[in-house]
């Protein structure tokens, strides 16, 4: 609009004129001025120039009001005055006061002024022009006239100023300068100022955001971050804490941050060492970013510091290579652990707990000496021995080889270091007998000479030995000296003690005197010299109660006796912390010791599992006892294992975590896997050989495997190729790997982090966009670690491949997953070579141990696309054999691949051919799946051994990897589950065991019962071992937390009991708790008020004090009025607690900051406070993001305390509000008041609960029914042995919104399919749970509505029944599904109905009464929902007022019916009001009660745009008879009911269009392409391809009986015509209709047919096998009696489940039509009443006929409800058109 005026009024402005005198022409404004300056012109013109220039001014003026104005509505038009603007857009707003006066001043005439020296008159603008123009007037004026320029100019700036348009943020400035335009804005101004905080706060917030995904959008940049981040393994050193890390976490320690440490601290704290040397070669220092900040702001040395008491002690080099076992032989405190080593990997395994046993000063020297029997100097260098518990024990704790003469020297070093361990030790030279001093300084020196005078005085007798010997016969030259075979042996073997040497040589002791000698030691098992077992006799000490044990057990590590655990250091630390401050330390002389490894993971785990047992807290329930005392239940045993990585409950605990997160995020969409390729990773071999001092070079990114040999691509060591080091130094890649266990799992964890945040997350073009990650490390059976995690992307990013508003995917999501995942073989040769070596399955035998083929699936089948198959429908015996015949072709296919001697670089296309089948017969049986939804990938032949792979991400990560697209939400949450709770070493059920044999016991000791088992059960890998010593190295990771919230009653609720110091001490709050430790108390009406709750308990066989601790109920009751409305689950969920107030926030009156963060309030959807201050005076700040939220949820809950804890999650509540809930009617009517609110929170914080409902009880029911060997969950859920306590121990899943599940009874399962035909009704047949649960995934939102509608009626019914209560659901169903054809009506109908009878069908209740009825106002339509008909149910009367029953009726109906709780009525259009009635008027009587429809719930599907009833009015209109009309029931019916509308269309493809142009015909909105699509169906009559055998359809009853004669004429074979016989009373004649019915049965006086007719039942012969009024099928015989009469017609149904029943029961007729499905239809006696009907006991009639009538034509009110076989024809007949559809 804006344009075309401007437009308009330039080119008006531009009219060119020409000037009289000289004939110039140009445009107006131009001539005007051209005449002012030249005489000649302006002479012509005179007076009249004056007159034209005033003109002129005037019309400037206008247009320029004009153009304003319409600038201005443009403007208008183009921003929404209420919009938030940020600072960075273009200002466009005006102040209204300035605006006002701009317009005054605009309708003001300017008034004239006189030039003072001419006289002339003009407008002020004017006059200056006229002033500066003459130069007579400008000297009249003078200065004066200066001066009148610069009043005009600021006249002018002001009117600008007033015009000038404003940001909204600048316009709040300009209203704040301006007096009276804020005194106009008034109120608003304040209301301006609240609504642009809030807007410029949202801004902030996005830009922030922005700015935070910009840094994601390059991938090429994510790429190369990757590749920094893992270029270097932990080898940047801090000078403050001597640990090795990673780059990222340290800093460059550069001047400017020395000098903001300062001098005395860096003096104290920091120590630059030449060692502390730069892997990039740069000579620079570093310094952890932990140390340093602890430094600047504390200004204290940090605990970590090396100078905290945490100084590593150097040793001589010639004790550096003392080995595990030569220090068990020194060690004060002998440490026995079994470990093992896992053969292909050789990573080792420990099993059972570390046991410590103390050894006696003089068994050292001892066990030195025995190993230094009489033999030579060669003998006693290297000596093998077995070390033993006890010596009669067969088995060896450790075999290796010692050094005798090593160990003295380092006792001799521990001596003269003053260790105060070894001050008792008696130290004995071996070799002259010298015992040494305390003051004696020359213990080492003396040793070492003698040891070289023996070694001398030695040479000359082995050299005559050697020489001897070598002149033996040649048998004799086996007996070599045992010394040497010891030594040979010893250089062989691995360096790390406590590994037992494989095959250990035996090592003889060589007699070489003359006589028989007898050695005095033990016979050893493995052969070797000595058996040693120091620690025999001795008890095992208490490691967690000995002081210094690591300096006894590693005295070579504590050379000094200090510096260990228990030493005494100005900063204390904590256990772990020690131990991770000594792992970390860049000598590696802790973290490369297998022992000191083990020993320090399991004493910290051992630690916290203690802390969690000791008498610091309890938890259970607390209750009143007898006598006002407390007693307490213990509810969670095992919760001392919750926070212990690896355990069974914690993996329970992050199981529950993932199923939380799937209730709030929906089902995840990827599955991945990456695994550890430790030898294929340059970055471990460079980082390990760095730390060894060489200097390595990394030229390419990855090592690759030719001919079985690692070779490396681009790795230099010291200027030469690695292959050439190694061949050099005698090394192998997988040995210098195999002692690096701790660096290589450091880095592996390094890389799996930096590779999740930079390319797995990656936002940018080469990304997946991805939103959340959960994935958990599991160690595979090589004990190296791997992770399995899922992944949900963005919505923008999944929502392209949804039906719009729903979870099911659409027929592109192939497209996404080529995108991502691929199976073939890349073209580049470098990738290639990639993908082969990583990602082809080679089968071995643990591939066929479950049978013949390939348990994983190899060879893949090929397909030239890339397809989700779909799963059949298990009911349809047409799909299951498709699916049979679909699976045979599909086996030669297999079998082809299986087959080695097969050419598979074929094509498929060729291979196709060889075994007989077409592209379109193979894809189409590979698209029908058995087992769910499948992914079947795009690949050929010779790609069938090829794994799943994304080719950006493996030639990142360089190992092998799995990604899968998640069609299947069942089976990939069950295995997502059911590896979060993995446990490969059984130790749940040792655990349960445990928990069994000590359930009579006491807390502590029950406890304390079950941490013996665990530690002496457990089986713990080198990798996992250094995940849990580690605190930063977690075993699951994800990047949303879960928050987890009881609800209930309080008293049901678990309290945690924490000890109090003794200052809290408090005598007169003393409350003795009673023993009961497994029992509540009886006395639970005993009201507790808040004093007693505040008192401290004692709790006997436990000493001090305890009291409650806070939960977040008590938090959130606190809250601020700022937040009244904030509901407990987002409080929970969206605050969390400051531990130190921040500086700068300031709250208001209302205890909140003006500040407002990015999560909205649920209810009031306003942006919530960044900060509150709670009551308390805590203060409370905003998460970034809401965290995921996971609920409580007890089996003891009842009805009541259901919906008290559904109010107290997803309302507002305080305090006193939960006192009154507790009452039964309040509680019922607070819950209906705030239902709204709580559907509309809870559907906000569950916005796919319906799914994850789905998903988890999927998962439980498989998880439970894995066998307990594999299974591996601790979960109160699952069976437990009929034992009730163990339930108390395990956290329950709160399965939120449609919980339905929990209400199902194990009797459903148990149940037989059967359904019965009861006449008046029929029982639904059951679906398993597994395909409800598939059929419930598959609906839409608006579906889903329905459904929840539904399930929060029949739920309350079984919560009140449960809380005994005298009423039904608190809130009547009265719901209406609408929608037209193809919206999944019946689809959700069926859910509804299958939900509701599982739900309601309870163990105890008579399964054969219904609980649920499906009916149908026709045969027909009942027959497709397997329901009964209205009126044969009901026992409804046709025509005519409302009948009611006699006694004896009623009182069948009402035990019949008893159990009835819901009533769906399917095709609702064709139930007519005076019917609905009628239904209402039955149920009451029934029920007896005025309820609408006895108080049952009604649900009416169908579309009511369809035709009306045949005799009646519609549904929803006043019925026909006036009694009924004018009953006030009758008005309130339809208009009571809750409508939920359909309108997502199911269908694809063709159908899909022509379905949307059939709804759009129903509603009157065609459009042209509707009107193309349906002529393109018009067809001829004249046409060659007319269908002539097509279903007609017509508008009348007499167009179709024309059509039907015309038909049955054209059939060529006998007609046969039936004439009806009738019984009835004398006198009575039945009425003949004009079409030929008799009265109003239905049936015809004289039927014609022939073999080969078209007909249809005209009546009900059996529902329950289909056979109803409306099935259509064609007479293929006529059987008739001797004197012709017809006695039987076989009839073949269109539908072959129609009459399957009758086809057996008359199974000798059936018999000889078994091929044609013909099923006997015989004469049917009708009976009836006669005359008008309107008395109960009128006289009856009886009617014989066949009931069936020709059908080659129908009406369109028949034809309703009818399903169409696909393939077949039907023709609409218009006046001048026939319509194919």
């Amino acid at each position: 609009m804006f344009t075309l005026l401007y437009l308009d009024l330039n080119d008006e402005a531009n009219e060119e004129e020409t000037c009289e005198y000289c004939n110039l022409t140009k445009p107006k404004t131009q001539i005007m001025i051209h005449i002012g300056e030249t005489e000649a012109c302006k002479t012509h013109y005179g007076p009249r120039f004056e007159a034209m220039e005033a003109q002129n001014e005037r019309e400037q003026k206008q247009k320029s009001r004009a153009s304003k104005k319409a600038r201005e509505k443009a403007q208008e038009n183009k921003h929404d005055s209420d919009t938030n603007l940020g600072e960075d857009e273009e200002p466009t707003l005006s102040c209204e006061q300035c605006k006002r006066e701009l317009e005054n001043h605009d309708k003001e005439e300017e008034p004239s002024l006189s030039c003072e020296h001419c006289n002339k008159e003009f407008r002020s603008t004017s006059l200056l022009i006229h002033i500066g123009r003459n130069s007579n007037c400008k000297a009249f004026y003078g200065p004066r006239f200066e001066k009148m320029k610069k009043d005009n100019l600021r006249k002018k700036d002001k009117l600008r100023y007033k015009r000038k348009k404003y940001t909204r943020t600048t316009l709040l400035k300009h209203i704040a300068r301006n007096s009276d335009c804020k005194a106009f804005y008034g109120q608003r101004f304040e209301e301006m100022k609240k609504k642009n905080q809030k807007s410029n706060q949202n801004n902030m917030n996005k830009a922030q955001r922005n700015a935070y995904q910009k840094e994601k959008m390059d991938s090429d940049a994510n790429l190369a971050r990757f590749y920094a981040e893992i270029e270097f393994g932990p080898e940047f050193i801090c000078i403050c804490c001597h640990a090795s890390l990673d780059e990222n976490q340290v800093l460059e320690f550069t001047e400017e941050r020395e000098e903001k440490i300062g001098p005395t601290l860096f003096k104290d704290c920091c120590d630059k060492r030449k060692e502390f040397h730069d892997p990039k070669g740069k000579g620079r220092y570093f310094i952890c970013k932990y140390c340093f900040q602890h430094m600047t702001k504390k200004k204290s040395m940090p605990n970590r510091c090396f100078n905290n008491g945490l100084i590593v002690e150097e040793i001589p080099e010639y004790l550096s290579d003392i080995t595990g076992l030569e220090n068990s032989l020194i060690a004060k405190y002998l440490l026995f652990l079994k470990i093992s080593k896992v053969p292909k990997s050789g990573i080792e395994l420990m099993v059972d707990r570390t046991v410590l046993v103390p050894v006696e000063p003089d068994d050292i020297m001892e066990s030195i000496e025995t190993t230094l029997l009489p033999r030579t100097m060669a003998e006693s260098a290297v000596v093998a021995i077995d070390f033993k518990r006890r010596k009669e024990w067969k088995s060896v704790h450790q075999s290796g080889c010692i050094r005798p003469v090593k160990l003295i020297k380092a006792l001799a070093f521990l001596k003269e270091n003053n260790n105060p361990h070894y001050q008792d030790v008696i130290l004995r030279c071996v070799f002259c007998e010298r015992q040494f001093e305390d003051a004696d300084t020359d213990v080492l020196e003396h040793v070492e000479q003698c040891h070289l005078n023996i070694q001398a005085n030695e040479g000359e007798d082995e050299q005559v030995a050697n020489e001897s010997e070598a002149n033996d016969d040649d048998d004799d030259n086996d007996d070599e000296i045992p010394g040497l075979i010891a030594v040979k042996k010893y250089n062989a073997m691995d360096d790390v003690s406590c590994i037992q040497v494989n095959n250990p040589e035996v090592n003889v002791i060589v007699n070489t005197s003359n006589q028989a000698k007898k050695v005095p030691i033990k016979d050893s098992v493995t052969g070797a010299s000595v058996v040693l077992a120091p620690g025999e006799g001795k008890d095992p000490s208490a490691i967690m109660r000995e002081i210094d044990f690591d300096g006894k057990a590693f005295p070579l590590k504590h050379p000094s006796g200090n510096y260990g655990l228990h030493f005494e250091r100005p900063f204390k630390i904590s256990k772990q912390q020690y131990f991770r401050i000594r792992l970390f330390h860049y000598s590696g002389i802790f973290s490369k010791d297998n022992d000191y490894l083990f020993m320090s993971q399991q004493f910290v785990e051992r630690a916290a599992i203690e802390g969690q047992i000791s008498i610091s807290g309890i938890k259970g329930i607390v209750s009143n006892g007898p006598g006002g005392t407390k007693s307490m239940k213990l509810t969670d045993a095992f919760s001392v294992f919750q926070k212990i990585p690896g355990t069974p409950k914690y993996w329970q605990q992050k199981r529950n975590n993932l199923l939380a997160m799937i209730n709030v995020l929906g089902p995840f969409q990827w599955f991945f896997t990456f695994s550890c390729a430790e030898l294929r990773w340059p970055q471990i071999i460079a980082s390990i050989l760095r730390q060894r001092g060489h200097n390595v070079e990394v030229v390419d990114k990855y090592i690759s495997k030719e001919k079985n040999h690692w070779e490396t691509i681009g790795i230099k060591v010291d200027s030469k190729p690695l292959p050439e080091y190694l061949s050099m130094t005698g090394q192998t890649l997988r040995g210098i790997i195999q002692k690096e266990t701790f660096l290589v799992t450091r880095m592996f964890d390094t890389k799996i982090k930096s590779f999740i945040k930079n390319i797995l997350m990656d936002q940018g073009p080469k990304g997946m966009h991805l939103k959340t990650y959960m994935y958990r490390v599991e160690f595979q059976g090589r004990l190296a670690p791997h992770v399995h995690g899922c992944a949900w992307m963005k919505d923008d990013a999944i929502r392209p491949y949804l039906v719009e508003g729903s979870s099911v995917y659409t027929e592109e999501v192939p497209d996404l997953i080529n995108r991502f995942v691929s199976c073939s073989l890349p073209t580049d040769e470098k990738d290639r070579k990639v993908v082969q070596a990583l990602q082809t399955h080679k089968c071995t035998k643990t591939c066929t141990k479950k049978g013949p083929h390939c348990r994983f699936g190899f060879p893949k089948l090929p397909s030239n696309k890339t397809l989700v198959s779909h799963p059949i429908n298990k009911g349809d015996e047409d799909d299951k054999e498709r699916l049979k015949s679909n699976m045979k072709k599909l086996q030669k296919m297999k079998s082809y691949l299986e087959n080695e001697e097969n050419d598979k670089n074929k094509s498929l296309e060729d291979i196709l051919k060889d075994i007989g089948l077409t592209s379109d017969e193979y894809h189409t049986a590979l698209a029908m799946s058995d087992r769910g939804k499948q992914i079947v990938l795009k690949r050929k032949p010779n790609e069938c051994f090829i794994n799943n792979y994304n080719m950006r991400f493996i030639n990142a990560f360089q190992a092998n990897m799995d990604l899968q697209f998640c069609t299947d939400a069942y089976a990939v949450v069950t295995y997502v589950c059911d590896y979060w709770s993995k446990d490969d070493t059984g130790m749940t059920q040792y655990l349960k065991q445990a928990f069994k044999e000590g359930k009579s016991m006491k807390h502590e000791a029950l406890l304390t019962h079950l941490k013996r088992t665990y530690m002496s059960k457990r089986q713990i890998g080198k990798c996992e071992a250094v995940y849990r010593a580690i605190p930063s190295m977690h075993l699951q990771e994800a990047n949303i937390a879960c928050t987890f919230v009881q609800s209930g009653y309080s008293e049901n609720q678990s309290t945690f009991l924490r000890k109090v110091q003794s200052s809290e001490k408090h005598e007169d709050q003393l409350t003795e708790i009673s023993s009961s430790e497994d029992e509540s108390s009886d006395d639970e009406d005993v009201e507790e008020n808040d004093e007693a709750e505040n008192n401290l308990f004692t709790i006997p066989g436990r000493k001090g004090l305890y009291k409650k601790t806070e939960k977040i109920q008590d938090k959130y009751s606190a809250r601020p009025s700022g937040v009244e409305k904030l509901t407990l689950s987002q409080f929970a969920t969206s605050y969390t607690r400051c531990n130190k107030k921040p500086k700068t926030v300031k709250f208001n009156e209302l205890g909140v900051t003006v500040e407002k963060g990015n999560i909205i309030d649920h209810l009031t959807e306003e942006c919530l406070p960044r900060h509150i201050k709670l009551k308390t005076k805590e203060v409370y700040r905003l998460r970034k993001f809401s965290s995921v939220l996971r609920m409580h949820a007890s089996s003891k809950k009842d009805g009541l305390e259901e919906y008290y804890a559904e109010m107290q999650l997803f309302s507002p509540w305080r305090e006193e509000d939960l006192e009154k809930w507790k009452d039964v009617d309040l509680c019922v009517e607070h819950f209906q008041n705030r239902q709204r609110d709580i559907h509309k929170v809870r559907s906000k914080t569950f916005p796919f609960s319906m799914n994850q409902l789905m998903e988890e009880f999927k998962a439980q029911e498989i998880l439970n029914r894995i066998s307990d060997e594999t299974r591996n969950v601790l979960d109160g859920q699952g069976a437990q042995e009929n034992e009730d306590v163990l339930d108390e121990g395990l956290e329950e899943i709160k399965m939120s919104v449609a919980d339905f599940s929990t209400w199902l009874d194990d009797n459903n399962a148990l149940e037989p399919k059967t359904s019965r035909e009861g006449g008046k009704f029929r029982i639904l047949d059951l679906q398993s749970i597994d395909d409800l649960l598939e059929a419930t995934m598959t609906l839409v939102p608006e579906q889903q509505v329905a459904l929840q509608k539904v399930l929060d009626f029949v739920k309350p019914v079984v919560q009140c029944r449960r809380s005994n209560l005298v009423r039904d659901s608190p809130n009547q169903l009265g719901l209406i599904l609408h929608g037209g054809g193809g919206v999944g009506k019946s689809a959700t109908t069926k859910v509804c109905a299958q939900w509701a009878e599982h739900i309601l069908r309870r163990a105890g209740d008579n399964q054969h009464k219904p609980r649920v009825l499906l009916m149908c106002p026709t045969g027909m339509a009942a027959s497709v929902i397997d329901g009964v008909t209205i009126c044969s149910s009901l026992e409804l009367n046709f025509g005519g007022k409302y009948k009611g029953l006699e006694d004896q009726s009623l009182a069948r109906f009402r035990s019949d019916f008893e159990e009835l709780r819901l009533i769906i009525i399917d095709e609702m259009s064709m139930v007519a009001a005076d019917v609905l009635y009628k239904i209402h008027r039955r149920l009451s009587d029934i029920f007896n009660n005025n309820l609408p429809f006895g108080g049952l719930g009604m649900m009416f599907v169908g579309d009511m745009l369809q035709l009306k009833p045949c005799k009646g009015r519609f549904i929803f209109e006043r019925p026909k008879n006036e009694s009924h009309a004018l009953s006030f029931e009758a008005q309130s019916l339809w208009h009571g009911l809750e409508a939920v509308t359909l309108k997502h269309n199911h269908r694809q493809g063709e159908d899909r269009e022509f379905l949307e142009t059939l709804n759009r015909m129903r509603i009157g909105a065609l459009i042209d392409e509707d009107i193309v699509r349906l002529k393109s169906r018009c067809i001829s009559k004249l046409s060659k391809n007319f269908p002539r055998n097509a279903c007609n359809l017509y508008y009348t009853n007499l167009e179709v009986e024309e059509h039907n004669n015309k038909m049955l004429n054209g059939v060529k074979s006998q007609l046969h015509s039936i004439d009806y016989v009738g019984d009835f009373p004398k006198g009575y004649k039945p009425t003949i209709s004009k079409h030929g019915t008799i009265d109003d049965t239905g049936l015809f006086a004289k039927l014609k047919i022939k073999i080969g007719a078209r007909v249809m039942l005209v009546l009900n012969i059996d529902t329950s096998d289909s056979l109803v009024n409306g099935s259509l099928g064609v007479i293929v015989d006529i059987i008739t009696e001797e004197d012709g009469k017809v006695k039987c017609i076989i009839v073949k149904f269109d539908n072959k489940k129609m009459g399957a029943k009758r086809r057996d029961t008359y199974s000798d007729i059936a018999e000889r039509y078994k091929d044609v499905r013909g099923t006997p239809i015989f004469r049917k006696d009708v009976k009836y009443h006669l005359g008008s009907g309107e008395k109960v006991h009128a006289a009856r009639g009886t009617v014989f006929q066949f009931p069936i009538k020709l059908a080659f034509a129908i009406t369109g009110h028949k034809m309703q409800g009818q399903t169409i076989k696909r393939g077949s024809n039907l023709l609409l007949i218009g006046a001048t058109f026939y319509l194919l559809h």
